[in-house]
């Protein structure tokens, strides 16, 4: 996944829309799939945390544990390491 496009989220209910692009690649790291389409992404960073795609909304109740693109996406965007 590359974020081509991140900004404040013009909907009150998310923090971030964030345009996105998908790349899947096998342990070798030749692509096996590339999306050159650009997905535009909400994010929420407060709970209830979500990743809104299109329509579908999806819940993330442990960030930590999502072990997918939305929970990276999620981490990437909301996640401030505290000093």
């Amino acid at each position: 996944m590359a974020i081509l496009m991140s900004e404040a989220s013009a909907d009150l209910q998310f923090d971030y829309d964030v345009e996105v692009e998908l790349t899947e690649h096998d342990p070798d790291g030749q692509t096996i799939f590339a999306d050159d389409g650009h997905h535009l992404v909400r994010v929420r960073c407060t709970a209830p945390r979500a990743v809104k795609v299109g329509s579908i909304l999806y819940k993330l109740g442990t960030p930590a544990m999502a072990d997918d693109w939305k929970g990276d996406l999620w981490k990437t965007l909301c996640f401030q390491p505290v000093s």
